[in-house]
């Protein structure tokens, strides 16, 4: 019953950030009190959260200052989307670790950290 209510309401949130023009959509997902999300609420595909993932790297590559924010937020949730979709993401995030990116790399070893800590 939890997930279905998890999947209505991460619905809902997909269509208020639609009409409201939030950009990712997982801005709007249900945060603790230390700002942790509710993995749950993470069900987009793996390739989804890849590719928000290298959206972040290519902003960063090509050098973009302005968009600091959304660029911050793609990173963000990709990576909590990632550690969401579990042992599924274990390999793009040993991919990761080779990246020419400090901050790929450091993105790499915080997903495989977490997903050999269950997800923490």
């Amino acid at each position: 019953m939890a997930l279905g209510w998890i999947r209505l309401h991460a619905w809902m949130l997909c269509a208020l950030a639609r009409l409201a023009g939030v950009r990712p959509t997982e801005s709007l997902y249900p945060v603790d009190r230390t700002g942790r999300p509710d993995l749950r609420y993470y069900t987009a595909p793996l390739a989804h959260y890849v590719a928000m993932h290298e959206a972040f790297l290519a902003g960063i590559a090509a050098g973009k200052r302005t968009g600091g924010k959304r660029l911050f937020a793609l990173r963000v949730h990709a990576t909590w989307g990632l550690i969401a979709q579990g042992e599924a993401a274990r390999a793009y995030a040993r991919s990761l670790l080779a990246h020419a990116s400090a901050d790929a790399r450091e993105d790499g070893a915080g997903i495989l950290a977490a997903l050999d800590n269950g997800g923490a």
